[in-house]
């Protein structure tokens, strides 16, 4: 996330900056990292990564729309049950019936073939797994690789290590990201496939100075842990327009069209009473009684609402979510602690790796968050 002026900014929003993916951020990294650049500029691995976050951003928000058309189609269907005294009354009955069994019809095709659902909520996880993993696959490179890099640079060997990234990235694709549903199904299993680094690297192995390992930590300080932290809490953050859909956003509206749904019952419930008391104790008239009896169907309505609201609220996750991100956030706060108070070279490669583990467990917990939860009313 970067903003206007520096990394990790909250002013204006680019989650994958990580990976220098707009040309400003490419040429911000090469001012930083001017030594470092190389190996943070990857275009075969940005080109792969955007194929599969633009497919991820896609499934989600067509899944999410259709959910939020499945839910709402049931909720006018179960409404025109409920509305059947009110279309007695006015002789629609049929109109009434015909319309809430089409609206149920779409409402079940939309929930179980379009939705986040089935085949379409696989595709987006699919997806968002893939992505995640070839940004962690360019991360684990300065961690893993570094002495590979470090020896490159001495001996004036550049452009045989970056071929030789560019070979392991390959391999990369064709044992990983042409295997894609196999690795997600272990992943997501109830045992779970156990964090391995993605490159067979020898962090230990050659001597490294302070010096040359100087722009490493930097980067990965600023690239890695201080972006994550900074994603985790743009994620906890208030929304402020209604086209963000922020968790916390998302909590604090479900909360509010509940209290407001308790509020409208009991008010229908009072006005009830109060219109059948009129009638038939004061002597109010006929129009009073008549007018009691369809408050039942406002208050039906109404609970309607709020069966649609917690269907949303099933399907969108965002207690969960907040749950999820303020541990992440903890943690990721923890391991920056560690990077900064650590005086061993040895003791940040392991702190580094420690990342790794952490971002690999929260991408687990969000895809097995996300592969059991469905927009059903």
């Amino acid at each position: 996330m970067s903003g206007n002026n520096h990394w990790g900014g909250m002013i204006s929003q680019r989650f994958n900056d990580d990976l220098l993916l707009a040309e400003n951020d490419r040429r911000l990294a090469a001012a930083k990292f001017p030594s470092l650049y190389p190996v943070l500029d990857h275009p075969e691995l940005r080109t792969t990564f955007a194929i599969y976050e633009k497919g991820a951003i896609a499934a989600k928000h067509s899944g999410r729309i259709f959910g939020i058309c499945a839910v709402s189609l049931g909720a006018i269907a179960l409404m025109a049950s409920a509305a059947e005294p009110i279309a007695h009354k006015f002789h629609g009955e049929v109109a009434l019936a015909l319309l809430g069994g089409t609206f149920g019809l779409a409402s079940v095709y939309l929930g179980l073939s379009k939705a986040l659902a089935g085949k379409t909520k696989r595709n987006w996880l699919l997806q968002r797994f893939a992505a995640e993993r070839i940004r962690q696959w360019h991360f684990e490179d300065l961690v893993y690789n570094i002495p590979d890099y470090l020896l490159a640079i001495r001996h004036g060997a550049q452009e045989r290590y970056l071929n030789q990234r560019r070979n392991q990235f390959e391999t990369f694709r064709a044992q990983f990201l042409q295997k894609l549903d196999s690795h997600f199904t272990g992943t997501i299993s109830e045992r779970g496939v156990e964090y391995a680094p993605l490159h067979d690297g020898h962090a230990h192995e050659l001597p490294i100075d302070e010096e040359s390992f100087g722009p490493i930590a930097d980067a990965y300080r600023e690239l890695r842990i201080k972006h994550q932290a900074d994603y985790a809490s743009y994620k906890l953050s208030e929304s402020h327009t209604a086209a963000s859909l922020l968790p916390t956003g998302q909590a604090q509206l479900f909360e509010l069209v509940g209290s407001f749904s308790i509020g409208f019952l009991l008010l229908t419930h009072f006005l009830t009473v109060s219109a059948v008391t009129y009638a038939y104790v004061f002597g109010g008239g006929s129009g009073h009684a008549q007018f009691a009896a369809l408050l039942p169907v406002a208050a039906m309505w109404i609970a309607i609402v709020s069966v649609a609201v917690g269907a949303f609220e099933r399907g969108l996750q965002p207690e969960r979510e907040l749950e999820r991100y303020t541990s992440y956030l903890h943690s990721v706060q923890e391991i920056q602690r560690r990077f900064d108070t650590s005086t061993q070279i040895s003791e940040k490669i392991e702190v580094m790796q420690d990342m790794e583990r952490l971002a690999y467990s929260e991408m687990r917990e969000f895809l097995r968050t996300f592969i059991r939860v469905k927009f059903v009313i």
